[in-house]
C-alpha cells in the first residue's frame, strides 16, 4: 500500500488535481483503500467485480488459489502475500479501512455481475452511507 500510495502521491503531483482510481477485483480493493488513508490524493474509485464488503466472499476456488499463492512463501519462493495476512496483524488495518466509509468528497461506483461465478455479487454492493 506505501508503494501505490507513493506512485500515486506523484500522479496526482503532475496532475495538479486528484485522481480518478479504476480496480478489477483486489486491484478495486486497493483503490479503495488509499481512497480512505489519503482522501485528499482521490477524486472517484469505480471497483469491477470487487468485493469490498468481504474480501473473502470469492468462489472457492479462487480463495483456495490465493492460499496456495500464500504458502509459496515458506518454500522460499517470492510470495505475493504473506500465509499470515487475513489473520495477522499486518492486514488488519486494510481490512479496517476497506470496510470504513469513504470521505464524502470521493465518489465510488462499483461494477458487477451476479452470473460471474467468482465474486459473490452482494460482496460488491456498496455500503450505504449515513447522512448526516
Amino acid at each position: 500500500m506505501e508503494r501505490l500510495a507513493g506512485q500515486l502521491e506523484a500522479a496526482v503531483r503532475a496532475r495538479d488535481a486528484p485522481m480518478a482510481l479504476v480496480g478489477y477485483s483486489r486491484g478495486g480493493l486497493f483503490a479503495r483503500v488509499l481512497a480512505v488513508r489519503r482522501p485528499e490524493l482521490v477524486s472517484t474509485v469505480v471497483t469491477l467485480g470487487s468485493p469490498h464488503r468481504d474480501q473473502l466472499a470469492v468462489h472457492p476456488v479462487a480463495w483456495a488459489t490465493a492460499f496456495g499463492l500464500a504458502t509459496t512463501e515458506k518454500s522460499g519462493i517470492s510470495a505475493i502475500a504473506r500465509y499470515g495476512c487475513g489473520s495477522g496483524g499486518c492486514c488488519r488495518s486494510f481490512e479496517a479501512d476497506l470496510l470504513a466509509s469513504l470521505p464524502r468528497n470521493v465518489r465510488l461506483t462499483s461494477i458487477y455481475s451476479r452470473r460471474d461465478g467468482i465474486v459473490d455479487w452482494r460482496a460488491c454492493l456498496r455500503k450505504r452511507q449515513r447522512t448526516m
